[in-house]
């Protein structure tokens, strides 16, 4: 069990010889890969992605890896650092690496040491960190995002209840006004035409003031009702 995990943790933090070109670099570590996988120990494509970005990101520090920088520049804009890498999207990054491997002078590379070991490490592990931070972050959002949701949603609630008071009492303070200026609001037709003189003792459909009295009314007050 050892044997195994310690060649799954070679194939994480292997290191390029970049006096080859990156597909022969690629061809080792698919190798490595596939001899791990015997084992029932898979690396997915992302896994795959980042010990090339990796490997890709250390050369470009350097000046004999300075053929790689467009690439990677290139590279970082076409994919977030937390990608989930395919097939095809591996396809395409090795492509693009490919036409700056075409111009750089592979010779000039040292073989690689203990020092690009390190620091190959150091990048695919702060790779991971920043996908793990990303997925940490997203989850973290959507909480976020379904509690302000809700709280909007109850603030929308509460809002459309208070204009509902709101209304109410404004038609109470309506009524209010309507009494203390003298209006009769007991009868529809008084109420219409704002008179303010009451009669308790005659119904409202006999009133003068109401439309749809068919009796007989002073022409005064036709005169106002305009009929």
């Amino acid at each position: 069990m050892t044997e195994i995990l310690s060649q799954k943790v070679a194939v994480i933090n292997h290191k390029f010889d970049f006096r080859k070109t990156v597909a022969t670099n690629m061809e080792i570590l698919r190798a490595k890969v596939n001899r791990v996988t015997s084992y029932g120990i898979t690396h997915d494509e992302t896994e795959i992605t980042l010990t090339l970005l990796a490997n890709i990101d250390y050369a470009t520090h350097h000046d004999w890896g300075r053929e790689l920088r467009p690439a990677m520049q290139e590279i970082r804009k076409r994919y977030k650092y937390n990608h989930t890498h395919t097939a095809a999207s591996l396809a395409d990054i090795l492509a693009e690496l490919a036409a700056a491997d075409a111009i750089r002078t592979l010779g000039d590379a040292p073989e690689p040491s203990n020092e690009s070991a390190n620091a190959v490490n150091d990048t695919v592990s702060l790779f991971q960190d920043l996908m793990q931070a990303q997925s940490d972050y997203e989850e973290s959002a959507f909480a976020v995002q379904s509690d302000s949701e809700s709280s909007t949603t109850t603030r929308q609630r509460s809002s459309r209840s208070k204009s509902r008071d709101r209304g109410n009492n404004g038609r109470g303070r309506s009524k209010s006004r309507d009494k203390a200026k003298g209006i009769n609001t007991d009868c529809p037709g008084c109420k219409e035409f704002k008179r303010r003189k009451r009669h308790p003792n005659i119904d409202n459909a006999k009133c003068f003031w109401n439309k749809k009295y068919k009796g007989f009314r002073p022409a005064w007050i036709c005169q106002e009702m305009e009929i």
